[in-house]
């Protein structure tokens, strides 16, 4: 499959609209070409590496296509970074063009050559995109156009998205699962309908969204009628069992999907159904992922399987001799079937026991009213460390209440010490990290649950 085709296929089409804009995908190609010239003039080679601030592709939708015809590495980065993680990015990958937010194409500016074309699914390392790990700084993810577009054609595929439908946008495209969407629409010949918040009026004509959590709740509270939806598709952090009666009970087509940068965004899916018995366990492996447990670690392989990470300017592979992609995740596998479990490097010790916060927060999530919960590690003179609970407790349940409840499903040591309330406000990178919520309670910055 190749850009051109994909074009001239779809020319009428819409490819993007935002509340106020609309663009074809014959007026795609023109952007496209824009960039083009406006990249040729800067004397880049092939090989060299873009980089550009955005939040949505919108600011900016013909730049990765352009990158891509000219051999080039696109990445995208969080216009909120500061300096010191600039600086690391610098240290990491050879940029050899930064973009500022303002730098645009002239009207003027089109590049000699007449209609070019690139195949999509050259192996070539294309894209570069900042993972979004528990820690640290984030590590630079390398992505070939055949990872990208593969993992595209086959989510596209699974969810029947054809030309004509139309996929919600509200996710930051400097992460893969933002900038998943406009390929998948692209590959289908579907359209990109962008909003900043799924709190905006949405059009009735919408058929996919791809959203977290605390969307998915905001959209839940809206009140308003919901349009009538093929699939919402959830990814980003463990669901509540009260938000997933709420979306089952507003009839949404409800999956929750898990997913990685460095698998190009979807590995498995899990359909949600009503009531949850009828559920089968674990999520289903999309076509072109291969999966194993060792020592209970889940190690992925694939064609969507990325190249490997950008280190001291270097492209550096990130598998064993065999292929095999270790992701840090805990997990099972039963009949092709994948149960994610954690991570390997959130596990603690508390008295010599080994504590996964992970399991503990399923069986908060569990809990009707408490819509969200992390557990942190917080010294402790007599264990070493003991469990903490951050949570967002909607119903208002005490302390007490709580660990009556899940004494009834975790052994003592699993209970949580204290409990604090969420934190307010909305966390860059739609999810708070445990780091985070450490540095809260440290400074004090959270309640105390009595």
């Amino acid at each position: 499959m190749d850009y051109r085709t994909i074009i001239d296929d779809h020319a009428g089409r819409p490819f993007w609209e935002s509340s106020a804009r609309r663009l074809t995908f014959a007026e795609l190609d023109r952007e496209v070409a824009r960039w083009r010239g406006f990249l040729k003039g800067k004397g880049l080679k092939e090989g060299d590496v873009v980089a550009r601030p955005l939040y949505s592709l919108a600011e900016a939708v013909g730049l990765p296509f352009a990158c891509w015809s000219m051999n080039l590495l696109f990445m995208p980065l969080d216009p909120r970074l500061k300096a010191d993680s600039l600086d690391h990015v610098t240290e990491q990958t050879p940029v050899n063009l930064w973009l500022r937010e303002e730098d645009v194409p002239g009207d003027g500016i089109i590049a000699a050559g007449g209609d070019f074309n690139f195949n999509l699914f050259s192996n070539r390392p294309s894209l570069i995109i900042l993972t979004s790990g528990s820690g640290g700084y984030a590590k630079c993810a390398a992505l070939s156009r055949a990872n990208v577009f593969l993992s595209a054609q086959s989510v596209a595929q699974y969810f029947s998205l054809y030309g004509g439908d139309r996929w919600l946008h509200v996710l930051p495209d400097f992460h893969i699962g933002g900038l998943a969407v406009w390929l998948r629409c692209f590959v289908a010949g579907a359209t990109v309908v962008s909003r900043r918040k799924v709190t905006e009026p949405l059009p009735e004509s919408l058929t996919h969204m791809s959203l977290v959590a605390a969307q998915l709740q905001s959209l839940l509270e809206k009140g308003s009628a919901l349009p009538r939806l093929r699939a919402v598709l959830l990814g980003g952090s463990a669901i509540s069992t009260s938000l997933t009666d709420k979306a089952l009970r507003a009839d949404l087509p409800l999956y929750s999907s898990y997913g990685l940068t460095e698998m190009a965004s979807t590995v498995a899916v899990k359909k949600h159904f009503a009531p949850r018995d009828a559920e089968t366990a674990g999520a289903e492996l999309l076509p072109g992922r291969e999966v194993r447990i060792v020592d209970g670690e889940i190690l992925l392989r694939g064609e969507v399987l990325f190249a490997g990470y950008f280190k001291a300017k270097k492209l550096t592979a990130a598998t064993d001799e065999a292929g095999w992609f270790a992701t840090g995740d805990l997990g099972l596998l039963k009949q092709n079937r994948l149960t994610v479990l954690g991570r390997r490097d959130n596990m603690f010790i508390s008295g010599g026991e080994n504590i996964r916060p992970e399991e503990i927060e399923r069986h908060l999530l569990h809990i009707p009213g408490i819509e969200a919960a992390m557990i942190v590690p917080w010294p402790d003179s007599r264990f070493g460390h003991r469990p903490v609970a951050v949570i967002h407790n909607a119903a208002g349940h005490s302390a007490g209440k709580i660990k009556t409840i899940l004494a009834e499903k975790l052994p003592s040591f699993k209970i949580p010490r204290d409990f604090f309330g969420w934190p307010a406000g909305v966390s860059a990178g739609i999810k708070w990290r445990r780091a985070e919520i450490l540095t809260m309670l440290e400074k004090g910055n959270l309640s105390p649950l009595e």
